[in-house]
Protein backbone atom coordinates (compact mmCIF):
# COMPACT_ATOMS: atom_id res chain seq x y z
CA UNK A 1 0.00 0.00 0.00
CA UNK A 2 1.04 3.33 -0.71
CA UNK A 3 2.55 5.24 1.66
CA UNK A 4 1.00 9.05 2.50
CA UNK A 5 3.26 11.44 1.17
CA UNK A 6 5.47 13.74 3.56
CA UNK A 7 7.17 17.01 3.73
CA UNK A 8 9.91 18.46 6.37
CA UNK A 9 7.92 20.24 8.84
CA UNK A 10 9.60 23.74 8.18
CA UNK A 11 9.10 23.14 4.37
CA UNK A 12 5.34 22.57 4.85
CA UNK A 13 4.91 25.67 7.07
CA UNK A 14 6.74 28.03 4.52
CA UNK A 15 4.97 27.09 1.94
CA UNK A 16 1.39 28.30 4.00
CA UNK A 17 3.62 31.67 4.47
CA UNK A 18 4.28 31.06 7.87
CA UNK A 19 7.88 32.12 7.68
CA UNK A 20 11.75 31.30 5.90
CA UNK A 21 12.66 27.42 6.48
CA UNK A 22 15.53 28.66 8.39
CA UNK A 23 14.08 30.75 10.91
CA UNK A 24 11.05 28.20 11.31
CA UNK A 25 14.15 25.64 11.90
CA UNK A 26 14.94 27.83 14.49
CA UNK A 27 11.78 28.07 16.14
CA UNK A 28 11.57 24.07 16.27
CA UNK A 29 15.31 24.23 17.88
CA UNK A 30 13.65 26.41 20.38
CA UNK A 31 10.73 24.06 21.11
CA UNK A 32 8.08 26.58 19.84
CA UNK A 33 5.69 24.37 17.51
CA UNK A 34 4.14 21.46 17.88
CA UNK A 35 2.84 18.99 15.50
CA UNK A 36 -0.44 17.14 16.78
CA UNK A 37 0.07 18.93 20.72
CA UNK A 38 3.54 16.93 20.40
CA UNK A 39 6.52 19.00 20.49
CA UNK A 40 8.31 18.96 17.69
CA UNK A 41 11.50 18.25 16.36
CA UNK A 42 14.58 18.73 13.66
CA UNK A 43 13.74 16.39 11.60
CA UNK A 44 10.19 15.69 11.90
CA UNK A 45 8.06 15.87 8.76
CA UNK A 46 3.79 15.73 8.32
CA UNK A 47 1.39 14.73 6.49
CA UNK A 48 -1.67 15.88 4.98
CA UNK A 49 -4.51 16.03 8.03
CA UNK A 50 -1.55 16.77 10.73
CA UNK A 51 -2.53 19.99 13.26
CA UNK A 52 0.61 21.94 13.72
CA UNK A 53 0.39 24.12 16.94
CA UNK A 54 2.13 27.01 16.22
CA UNK A 55 2.33 31.24 17.14
CA UNK A 56 -1.20 30.31 19.43
CA UNK A 57 -2.77 28.96 16.02
CA UNK A 58 -3.64 25.31 14.92
CA UNK A 59 -2.61 25.16 11.25
CA UNK A 60 -4.12 22.20 9.60
CA UNK A 61 -1.18 20.53 6.91
CA UNK A 62 -2.64 20.50 3.35
CA UNK A 63 0.25 19.63 0.97
CA UNK A 64 -1.44 20.28 -1.94
CA UNK A 65 -1.59 23.90 -1.23
CA UNK A 66 0.65 26.90 -0.69
CA UNK A 67 -0.35 30.36 -0.60
CA UNK A 68 0.00 32.71 -3.97
CA UNK A 69 3.35 34.73 -3.96
CA UNK A 70 3.57 38.17 -2.84
CA UNK A 71 6.77 40.22 -2.60
CA UNK A 72 7.41 43.44 -2.16
CA UNK A 73 10.86 45.71 -2.87
CA UNK A 74 11.75 47.85 0.18
CA UNK A 75 14.14 50.85 0.18
CA UNK A 76 15.74 50.98 3.81
CA UNK A 77 16.82 54.08 4.69
CA UNK A 78 20.10 54.52 7.10
CA UNK A 79 18.93 54.01 10.58
CA UNK A 80 16.54 51.68 10.39
CA UNK A 81 16.63 47.87 11.88
CA UNK A 82 15.96 44.43 10.28
CA UNK A 83 14.25 42.96 12.99
CA UNK A 84 10.53 43.08 14.13
CA UNK A 85 11.14 43.94 17.07
CA UNK A 86 14.28 45.98 19.33
CA UNK A 87 14.89 46.34 22.76
CA UNK A 88 16.62 49.95 21.70
CA UNK A 89 13.07 51.21 20.22
CA UNK A 90 15.00 51.84 17.13
CA UNK A 91 12.60 52.64 14.22
CA UNK A 92 11.96 48.61 12.38
CA UNK A 93 11.78 48.33 8.54
CA UNK A 94 8.83 45.87 9.09
CA UNK A 95 6.91 49.37 10.89
CA UNK A 96 6.84 50.70 7.51
CA UNK A 97 5.52 48.02 5.16
CA UNK A 98 1.63 47.35 4.25
CA UNK A 99 -0.06 43.88 6.06
CA UNK A 100 1.28 41.07 3.89
CA UNK A 101 -2.06 39.84 1.45
CA UNK A 102 -1.33 36.54 2.97
CA UNK A 103 0.17 34.40 5.25
CA UNK A 104 3.00 36.95 6.56
CA UNK A 105 6.41 38.88 5.08
CA UNK A 106 9.77 37.28 5.03
CA UNK A 107 12.57 39.73 5.29
CA UNK A 108 14.81 38.03 2.15
CA UNK A 109 18.46 38.63 3.73
CA UNK A 110 19.27 42.07 5.96
CA UNK A 111 21.13 45.32 5.78
CA UNK A 112 22.83 46.55 9.23
CA UNK A 113 21.24 49.43 10.81
CA UNK A 114 23.73 51.93 9.10
CA UNK A 115 23.43 50.41 5.71
CA UNK A 116 20.30 51.52 2.94
CA UNK A 117 19.36 50.13 -0.28
CA UNK A 118 17.10 47.62 -1.63
CA UNK A 119 15.55 44.82 0.52
CA UNK A 120 13.08 42.13 -0.61
CA UNK A 121 10.35 40.65 1.27
CA UNK A 122 7.83 37.62 0.21
CA UNK A 123 5.09 35.67 1.47
CA UNK A 124 6.91 32.64 0.09
CA UNK A 125 9.21 30.52 2.30
CA UNK A 126 10.40 28.51 -0.68
CA UNK A 127 11.68 31.36 -2.89
CA UNK A 128 12.89 33.21 -0.01
CA UNK A 129 15.05 30.17 1.42
CA UNK A 130 15.94 30.17 -2.86
CA UNK A 131 17.02 33.49 -2.84
CA UNK A 132 19.18 33.44 0.38
CA UNK A 133 20.91 29.79 0.28
CA UNK A 134 24.61 30.35 -1.53
CA UNK A 135 24.03 27.71 -3.49
CA UNK A 136 21.65 29.79 -5.77
CA UNK A 137 24.90 32.30 -6.54
CA UNK A 138 22.39 35.55 -6.64
CA UNK A 139 24.45 38.54 -6.83
CA UNK A 140 24.01 41.03 -4.41
CA UNK A 141 25.54 44.59 -5.88
CA UNK A 142 26.53 47.44 -3.31
CA UNK A 143 28.18 50.88 -3.66
CA UNK A 144 30.43 51.95 -1.33
CA UNK A 145 32.05 55.05 -0.07
CA UNK A 146 35.58 54.62 1.88
CA UNK A 147 37.92 57.05 2.88
CA UNK A 148 41.20 57.42 1.21
CA UNK A 149 42.54 55.81 -1.88
CA UNK A 150 43.11 51.91 -2.02
CA UNK A 151 46.01 50.72 -4.47
CA UNK A 152 45.27 48.20 -7.08
CA UNK A 153 47.22 45.19 -4.62
CA UNK A 154 44.60 45.71 -1.99
CA UNK A 155 41.43 45.43 -4.79
CA UNK A 156 43.14 42.51 -5.90
CA UNK A 157 43.20 40.75 -2.68
CA UNK A 158 39.82 41.39 -2.06
CA UNK A 159 38.74 40.19 -5.60
CA UNK A 160 41.11 36.47 -5.00
CA UNK A 161 39.55 36.60 -1.28
CA UNK A 162 40.77 36.47 1.97
CA UNK A 163 39.60 34.69 5.19
CA UNK A 164 36.45 35.79 7.57
CA UNK A 165 35.81 33.23 10.50
CA UNK A 166 37.34 30.80 9.15
CA UNK A 167 36.04 30.84 5.83
CA UNK A 168 37.11 32.84 2.14
CA UNK A 169 35.26 35.29 1.70
CA UNK A 170 35.65 37.60 -1.37
CA UNK A 171 34.08 40.36 -3.64
CA UNK A 172 33.02 38.72 -7.27
CA UNK A 173 34.00 42.24 -8.85
CA UNK A 174 34.73 45.34 -7.55
CA UNK A 175 34.85 48.65 -10.20
CA UNK A 176 36.33 51.87 -9.06
CA UNK A 177 33.78 55.16 -9.23
CA UNK A 178 35.33 58.86 -9.88
CA UNK A 179 36.59 59.80 -6.44
CA UNK A 180 34.99 62.35 -4.12
CA UNK A 181 36.92 64.97 -2.38
CA UNK A 182 39.18 62.22 0.04
CA UNK A 183 36.48 59.37 -0.45
CA UNK A 184 36.91 56.90 -2.92
CA UNK A 185 33.81 55.13 -4.35
CA UNK A 186 33.48 51.54 -5.68
CA UNK A 187 30.64 49.19 -6.85
CA UNK A 188 31.08 45.53 -5.24
CA UNK A 189 29.51 42.30 -6.04
CA UNK A 190 28.84 39.46 -3.27
CA UNK A 191 27.31 36.09 -4.14
CA UNK A 192 26.09 35.46 -0.61
CA UNK A 193 24.91 37.76 2.48
CA UNK A 194 27.13 37.07 5.46
CA UNK A 195 26.73 39.56 8.45
CA UNK A 196 28.37 43.03 7.54
CA UNK A 197 30.91 41.39 4.99
CA UNK A 198 31.29 44.08 2.95
CA UNK A 199 32.33 46.23 5.62
CA UNK A 200 34.40 43.41 7.04
CA UNK A 201 36.29 43.48 3.85
CA UNK A 202 37.34 46.54 3.76
CA UNK A 203 38.21 46.73 7.39
CA UNK A 204 40.41 44.00 6.57
CA UNK A 205 43.03 46.40 5.26
CA UNK A 206 42.14 49.14 8.24
CA UNK A 207 40.06 51.36 5.70
CA UNK A 208 36.49 52.28 6.65
CA UNK A 209 33.58 52.87 5.39
CA UNK A 210 31.32 55.66 5.63
CA UNK A 211 28.49 54.54 3.33
CA UNK A 212 27.20 51.46 1.82
CA UNK A 213 23.92 51.22 -0.05
CA UNK A 214 22.64 48.22 -1.91
CA UNK A 215 21.82 48.94 -5.72
CA UNK A 216 20.44 45.16 -6.70
CA UNK A 217 19.57 41.79 -5.17
CA UNK A 218 20.17 39.03 -8.42
CA UNK A 219 18.36 40.56 -11.58
CA UNK A 220 16.12 43.27 -9.46
CA UNK A 221 17.76 47.07 -9.29
CA UNK A 222 16.28 49.71 -7.12
CA UNK A 223 14.34 52.32 -9.37
CA UNK A 224 15.56 55.79 -8.80
CA UNK A 225 12.23 56.89 -8.29
CA UNK A 226 11.60 54.49 -5.03
CA UNK A 227 12.12 57.29 -2.62
CA UNK A 228 13.99 55.69 1.13
CA UNK A 229 11.10 54.43 3.53
CA UNK A 230 8.89 53.72 0.44
CA UNK A 231 7.74 50.28 -1.33
CA UNK A 232 6.43 48.87 -4.04
CA UNK A 233 4.78 45.34 -4.82
CA UNK A 234 6.44 43.71 -7.57
CA UNK A 235 4.41 42.51 -10.69
CA UNK A 236 4.24 39.15 -11.91
CA UNK A 237 7.35 39.35 -14.54
CA UNK A 238 9.63 40.76 -11.72
CA UNK A 239 8.85 38.21 -9.58
CA UNK A 240 9.42 35.07 -12.21
CA UNK A 241 12.45 36.89 -12.86
CA UNK A 242 13.73 36.43 -9.30
CA UNK A 243 12.45 32.52 -9.69
CA UNK A 244 14.64 32.11 -12.88
CA UNK A 245 17.62 33.42 -11.04
CA UNK A 246 17.68 30.86 -8.41
CA UNK A 247 17.39 28.23 -10.97
CA UNK A 248 20.70 29.28 -12.82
Amino acid sequence: MDQAPRAKLQKALANLGYGSRRALEKEIQQGAIAINHKTAQIGDSVVHGDIVQYQGQNIPIDLERSVPMHVLMYHKPEGEICSSSDPQGRVSVFTKLPPCPEGKWIMVGRLDYQTAGLLLFTNHGQLAHKLMHPSSNILRTYKVRVYGNIDQSIIQELQEGIMLDGKKAKFETIKALPKSGANSWFVVQLSEGRNREVRRLFEHFDIQVNRLIRTHYGPLGLPGSLAKGCYKMLDTKQQQRLEQATKK
